[in-house]
C-alpha cells in the first residue's frame, strides 16, 4: 500500500497537462529557455522574479507580445486501416503584457497578464467524436506585485495571482446499429 501511495504522489507531482501548457510568456523566456529567472532586468521580472524589479534602472518598462500558435490537423489511422480521420487545424493569437513602474521611493510595482495554458483540439469524425469532439482550455493569469529592497543585494516582493479558467469538453456518443434477425 505504501508503494502505491508513494507512486501516486510521485506521478501526480511529475505529470502536468503539457499539451495545454504555453511557456512562451515573454521574449526573454523564449530566447533564454526560462534561464532569465534569476537575473532578469526586463519587464517580465514582474512575472518571473518580482523582487528583482528593485534592481532595474529607474524607469517604467513595458513589454507587450502577441504570439501566434498554429496547430496543424492530426491524422489518425487505426492499425488495420479501418479508421482514417483528421482533427481540425487550430489557430490562436495569445497576448502577453508585463509592466514595471518607475521607483516610488524605493518600492517598485509590477503587473503581468499572461496565458500560461490553453489551446484546443477538435474532431469531426467518429469514433474520435465519441470521446473527444472538442477539448478546449483557456487560462488567463493576472499578477500584480510589489517589490521592496532590504539592502543593496536583497529585496522582498509580494503579490497575488488571479486566474480565470474556462474549459470545454464535448463528445457526441457513437451508436452502433445492427439489424436484429
Amino acid at each position: 500500500m505504501k508503494k502505491i501511495v508513494l507512486l501516486s504522489l510521485t506521478t501526480a507531482c511529475v505529470l502536468v497537462a503539457g499539451g495545454y501548457k504555453i511557456p512562451e510568456t515573454s521574449l526573454n523566456s523564449v530566447a533564454l529557455s526560462s534561464a532569465n529567472i534569476a537575473h532578469n532586468h526586463s519587464a517580465d521580472a514582474a512575472y518571473y522574479n518580482p523582487a528583482n524589479m528593485v534592481f532595474m534602472e529607474d524607469e517604467s518598462v513595458m513589454e507587450v507580445d502577441l504570439t501566434y500558435i498554429g496547430l496543424e490537423k492530426i491524422n489518425y489511422k487505426s492499425a488495420n486501416h479501418a479508421i482514417d480521420i483528421d482533427s481540425k487545424s487550430e489557430s490562436f493569437v495569445i497576448p502577453t503584457l508585463h509592466y514595471v513602474s518607475g521607483k516610488a521611493g524605493k518600492t517598485r510595482i509590477g503587473l503581468s497578464v499572461v496565458t500560461p495554458g490553453g489551446l484546443s483540439k477538435r474532431w469531426d469524425d467518429q469514433p474520435a467524436r465519441s470521446s473527444a469532439e472538442e477539448f478546449t482550455l483557456e487560462v488567463v493569469e493576472v499578477n500584480p506585485s510589489v517589490a521592496i529592497p532590504i539592502n543593496d543585494k536583497v529585496a522582498f516582493a509580494f503579490g497575488f495571482r488571479m486566474l480565470y479558467s474556462k474549459g470545454i469538453v464535448k463528445a457526441t456518443p457513437f451508436r452502433y446499429y445492427s439489424k436484429i434477425r
